[in-house]
């Protein structure tokens, strides 16, 4: 059962070129998910550290921003090693660390 309204029309793009700019997608795209939840992280924790964490140490940089980053850091890092060895850890670090902080 064809659509007779598209009988003899290609596709929009062809399907050697979808699969050759797939890989590239899924980095960038990878890449933009990993910035977005390190940044939101970063204002989520910091927000909320601001009542405990008031000094700065580097200069210019509060400590709560280098705890929040510490923390996107070691999030990912659970996230990368457990993803394929470990699904229940990777699920649990997901929805209990990141999903948490990743508005």
């Amino acid at each position: 059962m064809s659509n007779p309204t598209r009988a003899g029309m290609a596709p929009p793009l062809p399907r050697a070129w979808l699969d050759t700019i797939a890989p590239s997608l899924r980095v960038l795209f990878g890449i933009i998910f990993i910035a977005w939840s390190w940044i939101s992280t970063l204002l989520v924790l910091g927000a909320l550290l601001v009542p405990v964490v008031l000094s700065a140490t580097l200069g210019g940089i509060p400590d709560r921003a280098l705890i929040a980053v510490g923390f996107a850091f070691l999030v990912s890092l659970a996230e990368f090693a457990s993803s394929n060895r470990w699904p229940m850890a990777y699920w649990i670090v997901l929805l209990v660390c990141d999903a948490a902080f990743t508005t």
